[in-house]
């Protein structure tokens, strides 16, 4: 508009169909570990995701000072659709088929997201800026799955998994935060409260009633952050901070679908499922920004995770709040210049997690840690030419009900700038030994144990070009985030 005024506006959108098809086999023993019986399945889903969003936003300068009043506006929709077919055959422990059934889901869903947001900056002195703000978000999803069982050549509808629920969710947030600069010191502090108002609905069928929900509650959240320099020349630097934070559930962990992996495994949602709260403590230790070192602790309450329920001969998934969980770990990374051509960046840590819950009938007490270090080594071959080789182990892992097995991968790639340094060619190559499988084992279980081996596909040649308009400063001029960050990172695409 003017020196002082800058509008914008920005279009986002994505569309993406798929096609996945999956075999899956499971096994059940017998209390003697002899075999009992054996199901297969052969799922196909054909998916559609896409969304488009328009983001209008406002900046004002009124001088030279760092006064600065910003305002965003967003409106986000997705539109998501699956059409699943599950084709399940059960065998005796001699291989005699037992029955053979089909499973058909038509599962249409949208979110709709509406979000305005306001920050002002404001200086008070050379050394102290105050900075405050406004959000208010309203979020509406529509979910409907509509389920077919086939058995003997006949069709009828499965009532058990039709389902459609509709979720509403109003967020009005403010927040006030306060910085000082000093000779060595850095001081902030800042609060900001939120009141979520939610509300539910679950259609019925034929089989079953009517059901919704409504909750309404505040909280507050304070930060504290200061930093000391440890000498004039701010080669070195410690720190420590303390938030207290909220993590809210996807909008998918909220649907109460069903969905089905073979006739004896099923993902399910949990509309009753809560946001979980973390009490965050660290510490750090920074030498010329090429060595830091922190450590933290967490307490974590009614925390988000997995539960898996045995019932019958049926394992059941959904995200659920399943306790109280404290953890504390350690890290250090580096920045290491072996050669002009050659950097080095190590990275490790380790985790100490204890989980106190009970998840449904049985309960979980783990005390157990675990470690992992990756390490990238950067290779500058020449003005247009460069490489770069990763590799990463984790440690077995305890968390809940699951004991995860040690896992590692290896990356390579290698780039090249072209169109006089406006455009990159790079060719990157994931998990080059096929290393990253998901496998583990499953306990806290009512007369049962379970074990899981996933081999996903992680291993991948990525070919990418990119095209730059602008070098340098320039080129980072554009702007590519919105005021609704926190609503579509709990999006599942």
């Amino acid at each position: 508009v003017n020196k002082k005024a800058t509008i914008g506006v920005m279009f986002t959108g994505v569309y993406r169909p798929s096609v996945e098809r999956r075999k899956n086999k499971g096994t059940f023993y017998n209390a003697g570990g002899d075999p009992d019986s054996l199901i297969t399945a052969r799922n196909s889903e054909r998916e559609k995701f896409s969304n488009g969003g328009i983001n209008l936003n406002f900046r004002y300068k009124p001088d030279s000072t760092d006064r600065e009043l910003s305002m965003n506006a967003d409106y986000i929709r997705y539109s998501m659709g699956n059409d699943q077919l599950y084709k399940n055959a059960s065998f005796d422990a001699s291989s005699n088929p037992k029955t053979n059934d089909i499973l058909a889901g038509n599962l249409p869903s949208s979110i709709n997201i509406f979000s305005f947001k306001a920050d002002y900056v404001h200086p008070l002195s050379a050394s102290l800026k105050m900075e405050a703000g406004l959000k208010t978000s309203y979020i509406r999803t529509d979910n409907d799955a509509q389920y077919f069982t086939t058995v003997n050549n006949v069709t009828l509808p499965d009532y058990e998994k039709t389902n459609h629920f509709i979720y509403d969710e109003n967020i009005n947030a403010a927040y006030i935060n306060f910085s000082k600069e000093l000779q060595r010191f850095t001081l902030q502090a800042g609060l900001r409260a939120e009141h979520t108002l939610s509300k539910g609905y679950q259609a019925g069928n034929l089989m079953k009633p009517d059901s919704s929900f409504r909750r309404s509650y505040v909280n507050v959240f304070p930060t504290v952050f200061a930093l000391y320099k440890l000498d004039s020349t701010e080669s070195s630097s410690v720190s420590f901070s303390y938030s207290r934070r909220i993590g809210r559930p996807y909008y998918a962990d909220l649907n109460p679908f069903i969905s089905p992996l073979d006739k004896f495994t099923y993902y399910a949602g949990n509309p009753f499922l809560q946001p979980e709260f973390t009490h965050h403590f660290e510490a750090g230790y920074n030498y010329k920004n090429k060595i830091s070192t922190s450590v933290f602790y967490d307490h974590v309450k009614d925390e988000m995770n997995e539960m898996i329920e045995l019932s019958g001969n049926t394992f059941i998934s959904r995200t659920g709040n399943i306790g109280k969980k404290n953890v504390a770990g350690i890290s250090a990374d580096a920045t290491v210049n072996i050669k002009r051509w050659w950097t080095l960046l190590p990275y490790a840590e380790y985790i100490y997690v204890h989980t106190r819950s009970k998840v449904y009938t049985e309960s979980v007490n783990t005390k157990a840690g675990f470690w992992s270090a990756n390490i990238t080594s950067q290779f500058r071959i020449s003005k247009t030419w460069s490489a770069e080789l990763f590799g990463r182990y984790r440690s077995d892992i305890v968390d809940g009900q699951f004991r995860g097995v040690a896992v590692s991968q290896v990356n390579a790639s290698v780039q090249k700038k072209i169109m006089k340094d406006k455009g990159s060619v790079k060719l990157n190559m994931v998990d080059l030994f096929y290393t990253r499988i998901n496998q583990g084992y499953i306990s806290s279980l009512k007369n049962g144990k379970g074990y899981y081996h996933n081999p996903n596909d992680s291993r991948a040649l990525i070919l990418a070009f990119t095209y730059n308009f602008s070098k340098g400063a320039k080129a980072n001029t554009g702007r590519n985030n919105t005021g609704a960050e926190n609503e579509t990172n709990r999006v599942k695409d």
